[in-house]
């Protein structure tokens, strides 16, 4: 087992009273220095275990894989629009891109954009955004947005599948061999060909990018699995599912509410960072060590940073969560609404000050693009929420926030 040092980091606190980010235009420093802990308590006395679930990919190999290039997108999305947004925060000088997608994505009330991450294929840029079908018997889905030309941003929703067990459905049809993914899909994060996605009570699943299927569409939307007597397989309206090829079970961590692709000492040193999405107790990032396959090292405790509010203790309602270099960038939620937001981008620095930013309300899971210097986000509401759209994909500049 590796031995690995911790540290504490102390996260400005979320009363209104304790950071002054209502005066400042983006930052606002606190007199508050971030301190080295070496604590045994906080280290993993869990496990990670790998399942490999490849059996569900290996029956369909009959009709065929496609990748992401292949996907045929069928809906637009706008750059136009997407700081207008309700809550949107992000000075003028720090925004840089984003979109809003079509009104029906923006509009409903079935779905809801959680995590983001992204990748690039066959000289094409894409983001990948997680949703939960909210009191919908959908499971999760993910978008494939291909933002290679910003002003010609085209994207599809995939259906994420796993191995049927014993399931059945009154809402729908349910047949033999899969089913939806019935998860809340907290955050996402693309590495090697490969789809990570946060599993609230599980620990984190994995989807391969180069074996997404095509379906029959046809159907009304009730109807999942695959028909023996048809040799058909339905979707539940969707024309691609994507299988879920295996898991990490993790003992200690969860819940897993966000996840992203992050870094420890250098660009080499890769993690998948999960944070936790709790209003009391003690919250921690979990940051699992990536091998050089692109899988997660279960041989290496992750490095455990406990996030320390100046007021309440720990950082409670954590949305998303990334670190690289020694630097942790926190999305959380619940705080006092300043320009019409309870959102806030915190930035912790071992030995350093402790910085909160502004953010746009509902924000949700963060993506660094790293052949960009982006970081990505999304939010999260319904137009019905607050009368006005709020839905968006956006991005800052790290260095900004560095």
């Amino acid at each position: 087992m590796k031995t690995f040092n911790l540290w504490l980091l102390v996260i400005c606190g979320v009363m209104t009273f304790g950071c002054s980010d209502e005066t400042l235009e983006a930052v606002t420093p606190e007199a508050t220095t971030a301190v080295t802990q070496d604590d045994a308590s906080l280290r993993t006395t869990g496990t990670v275990n790998y399942t490999s679930q490849e059996d569900l990919a290996d029956f369909f190999s009959t009709y065929g894989f496609i990748e992401p290039d292949d996907v045929y997108l069928n809906r637009t999305a706008s750059k136009s629009g997407y700081t207008s947004v309700y809550g949107f925060n992000i000075p003028s000088g720090n925004q840089q891109i984003g979109f809003k997608w079509n009104a029906d994505d923006t509009q409903t009330e079935k779905w809801y954009p959680q995590g983001v991450g992204g990748f690039n294929w066959n000289g094409r840029r894409y983001v990948v955004v997680s949703w939960y079908a909210k009191d919908y018997y959908k499971g999760s889905r993910v978008s494939l947005v291909d933002i290679t030309d910003m002003s010609n941003i085209k994207y599809r929703h995939i259906l994420l599948v796993q191995s049927r067990t014993t399931q059945t459905s009154s809402e729908y049809t349910q047949l033999e061999t899969f089913r939806p993914v019935d998860i809340h899909a907290g955050g996402v994060a693309c590495h090697n060909g490969k789809l990570f996605v946060a599993s609230t009570n599980l620990g984190i699943r994995v989807f391969d990018l180069t074996k997404i299927i095509e379906v029959n569409y046809t159907d009304a939307g009730t109807i999942c699995g695959w028909d023996e007597s048809s040799n058909q397989i339905y979707a539940l309206g969707y024309r691609y599912i994507l299988p879920q090829v295996g898991y990490y079970s993790i003992s200690e961590g969860d819940p897993f509410s966000c996840l992203s692709l992050s870094y420890g000492i250098n660009d080499s040193d890769l993690r998948l960072t999960t944070g936790q999405y709790l209003t009391s107790g003690s919250p921690v990032i979990n940051s699992f060590y990536v091998d050089s396959n692109g899988d997660i090292d279960t041989s290496i405790a992750p490095e455990i940073i406990a996030p320390e509010d100046k007021y309440e203790g720990p950082v409670y309602r954590v949305q998303g969560a990334f670190t690289r270099y020694g630097k942790s960038f926190l999305i959380h939620t619940g705080n006092s609404s300043y320009e019409g937001s309870t959102a806030r981008l915190s930035k912790a620095v071992e030995g350093s000050t402790t910085v909160r930013y502004r953010w746009p309300h509902g924000a949700e899971d963060l993506y660094y693009e790293s052949s960009t210097g982006l970081l990505w986000n999304v939010t999260e509401y319904p137009t019905s929420k607050y009368g006005t759209d709020n839905r968006c994909v956006f991005a800052v500049k790290l260095e900004d926030y560095w």
